[in-house]
């Protein structure tokens, strides 16, 4: 069933009386339980329509619909149905606690006192954060207050969670927490979910649709295998415990904290120079279309 409709949606502004398309006729479905990513350049058209799809934008032409009720005539059903979490945790209060947060937007979304409780403890213990329900929010890391973000979100159990980068500035370790999170809420809490995103990591591993954005303009959408390409030299990702990593003299990696990471096509020759017993993970990568409209 599509959960999403768009239909020609477009969004444009006025510059020196010339018009700038932000969205400019774009038209495709979301299914229910489908976990989609929306890539492009910064400007290409992608939180413009996030922010359509949520009401907080009024399209000059086309229309979006919700369970087949359209949004302009029928805001209540955006609300009813879609937790957002926009760049940057905007929908924190980063001077209260994790608990006064989850009170007071409770209390902003009309949850029943005789739900509130067991519905914030069950999200806390979701997402690991029930030892720290009483820290002042500005205390966590960005990791966890993410994660406090995306809980907001989810307090009136909405159908359709949309997150706008929701890995930005996360170190490694808190980036794959989020990815087996975000499957976690698509496979056991059956939720529909677009991510905005810059980092084709995520999408590749989570989502099972992808839109790519172009100068305002859908340019293509489809299923993550239809957007990979063939390409002639296999690429490998190492992840590794820094202490114990050997002899990368002579080769590019990135270190965060414990964490190494590296990229090589040639695997056995890292292989040669490591202590095996540093290897977190490996992963073969694989070049995907979008590479070409993000680079």
């Amino acid at each position: 069933m599509d959960i999403i409709k768009i239909n020609n949606a477009t969004k444009y502004y006025l510059i020196k009386k010339n018009k700038f398309y932000a969205n400019n006729n774009i038209s495709f479905n979301i299914k229910q339980g489908d976990i989609v990513g929306f890539l492009g350049k910064n400007g290409a058209g992608k939180t413009t329509l996030i922010k359509s799809i949520c009401n907080l934008i009024k399209l000059d032409s086309g229309s979006i619909s919700i369970k087949n009720k359209e949004i302009n005539k029928n805001p209540k059903v955006v609300h009813d149905n879609i937790g957002v979490v926009l760049e940057g945790a905007r929908n924190l209060y980063n001077f209260l606690t994790v608990d006064y947060n989850l009170r007071y937007f409770s209390y902003l979304n009309k949850i029943k006192d005789s739900q509130l409780e067991l519905r914030i403890k069950n999200l806390l213990e979701m997402f690991e954060l029930l030892e720290k329900r009483k820290e002042v929010v500005n205390n966590l890391s960005r990791g966890m207050q993410q994660k406090v973000a995306i809980i907001i979100a989810m307090l009136k159990n909405p159908d359709i969670l949309i997150l706008d980068e929701p890995t930005l500035g996360l170190d490694i370790v808190s980036k794959t927490k989020m990815k087996i999170l975000l499957k976690t809420l698509k496979d056991k809490y059956k939720k529909t979910i677009i991510i905005s995103s810059h980092d084709l990591d995520v999408i590749e591993n989570v989502c099972n649709k992808v839109v790519i954005f172009e100068k305002g303009k859908v340019i293509k959408y489809g299923s993550i295998s239809d957007l990979k390409l063939k390409e002639s030299e296999n690429r490998y990702e190492i992840i590794l415990k820094s202490s114990e990593a050997v002899n990368l003299k002579d080769i590019s990696y990135e270190k965060e904290e414990r964490i190494i990471k590296l990229e090589t096509a040639n695997l056995k020759e890292i292989l040669n120079k490591i202590n095996m017993n540093s290897i977190i993970k490996i992963e073969k990568k694989v070049k995907s279309y979008a590479h070409l409209y993000l680079t």
